[in-house]
């Protein structure tokens, strides 16, 4: 019997302005799987994400999220079970919000909840900012954060509903180098949990593919041009095929990347 997926995309296409950043996207991922998107800016990697998220429409294929048919559900309930963390959230965000005020935002897929204490969230709100133990940050304005406490209230936002995906686009792209392997940390403690969402991240950078990753997407003009375990996502083949030739060994290893033996070689 084929399992259901977590998100099922069928020949997915979408224009934009008159250009094409989807073209014929099927995709499936299955519980036990998190995946990387790697691709060149503009290639529709963000794109794809705010299909499934529920935030672009596209003119043809079909799209299910956790079990639900898009153009069968409504959009604003399916965003509530899909955790969702980009740049363009985080720009939305008022300054003065209180960081409770931020996570309890999640619980209807807004960017700011007023007077969320006297309401059923709160203790969802300190269930999530106590495990990822940013509690004492409940009162303080999102304005007045570090960048890695931000990223930790946005996290607790996008996790307040207990998702069952959640979506990260470029996630650590404001975090300077000891934000980014603190946030690295916290991340992985979230795919520890028992009731862990699957998670789909959009990076420009290797160093973000993290051990539990189990499978990666390479994207290029609006199309797959790979798709497979993180092994083979990573080979010196497909990295190759993806970055073009970067004049040797120096230039791969100023990327994290290593000289492989053979051309199958894990790269990273």
């Amino acid at each position: 019997m084929r399992h259901p997926g977590i998100v099922e995309m069928d020949r997915v296409s979408m224009l934009r302005k008159g250009r094409s950043v989807l073209e014929q996207v099927t995709w499936t991922t299955f519980p036990g799987e998190h995946w990387f998107i790697l691709g060149p800016n503009g290639c529709g990697k963000t794109s794809l994400l705010e299909v499934l998220a529920g935030y672009l429409w596209p003119q043809e294929g079909s799209v299910s999220v956790l079990g639900e048919r898009y153009g069968r559900v409504c959009l604003p309930e399916i965003r509530k079970r899909i955790g969702y963390l980009s740049t363009w959230i985080l720009a939305r965000i008022p300054e003065w919000a209180l960081a409770g005020e931020v996570v309890a935002s999640g619980e209807e897929a807004s960017t700011y909840y007023s007077g969320y204490q006297k309401s059923a969230v709160a203790g969802k709100v300190s269930s999530v900012m106590e495990r990822l133990s940013c509690s004492f940050l409940k009162e303080k304005p999102f304005g007045e954060m570090s960048s890695g406490e931000k990223f930790k209230i946005v996290l607790c936002r996008a996790l307040v509903n207990s998702p069952g995906l959640l979506i990260l686009d470029e996630p650590f792209v404001h975090l300077d180098i000891r934000a980014r392997y603190h946030a690295y940390g916290v991340l992985e403690e979230v795919v520890s949990w028992g009731s862990a969402p699957q998670v789909l991240m959009v990076t420009h950078h290797l160093e973000d593919i993290r051990p539990f990753f189990t499978h990666g997407l390479i994207m290029d003009r609006g199309r797959i041009m790979a798709r497979g375990k993180k092994e083979d996502m990573l080979s010196r083949e497909v990295m190759g095929g993806m970055l073009g030739d970067l004049g040797g060994r120096e230039n791969l290893s100023g990327q994290g990347l290593v000289q492989g033996k053979d051309k199958n070689e894990t790269v990273v």
